[in-house]
């Protein structure tokens, strides 16, 4: 019985190393490779096995190996720390986190001012810095799409951020907009 549920697998190369991936068994055709953040999908037909799988994949492992390197070499770890240099919309800032009995977080030109109840809480400080880059994010979306609804004659009801990790938008039938938030 082949197992439908998406299931972490180890793939072995020649020269010792192996390559974890995640295999997703789909109602397909054909098998389809994918290297994000994350690191390595694959997603494949129901009734193809492993080994096929993995044999097919086989003249690939040069192209995996080189995305799931450059992959890694994009995922930086933040340190939150006062006097940590971060990029804001492509712009360098200082980051300085200081105690405080309320949550913000204030830009003043290069410098990012994190106030927070739990300063030595990285994971904290760093929920903190997203929700203010979405908040930021969704009042200039909004001020676009105004200049675009009136362009196009079309008027979203709504708009919000959306968590989603493969498209860049959506539009329903009660025209409220989705876009991609983060």
């Amino acid at each position: 019985m082949i197992n439908l549920k998406p299931t972490n697998l180890e793939l072995f190369l020649p020269s010792g190393k192996k390559i974890k991936y995640l295999l997703k068994r789909r109602n397909r055709r054909t098998i389809g490779l994918k290297v994000d953040h994350d690191g390595l999908v694959i997603h494949a037909p129901i009734l193809i096995p492993r080994s096929r799988i993995e044999e097919l994949i086989a003249p690939k492992l040069d192209w995996i190996q080189e995305k799931l390197s450059l992959q890694l070499s994009k995922k930086k770890k933040i340190n939150w720390k006062t006097g940590e240099l971060i990029h804001i919309l492509g712009n360098k800032v200082i980051l300085s986190l200081k105690a405080n009995k309320t949550n913000s977080v204030l830009q003043d030109k290069d410098i990012l001012h994190v106030h927070t109840n739990r300063v030595n809480d990285q994971i904290h400080s760093a929920k903190l810095v997203s929700k203010w880059l979405k908040e930021k994010a969704l009042k200039d979306f909004v001020r676009r799409v105004e200049v675009f609804s009136v362009k196009l004659n079309v008027h979203p009801s709504n708009v919000y951020l959306s968590n989603a990790k493969s498209r860049w938008g959506s539009c329903n039938s009660k025209e409220k907009l989705d876009l991609i938030g983060g």
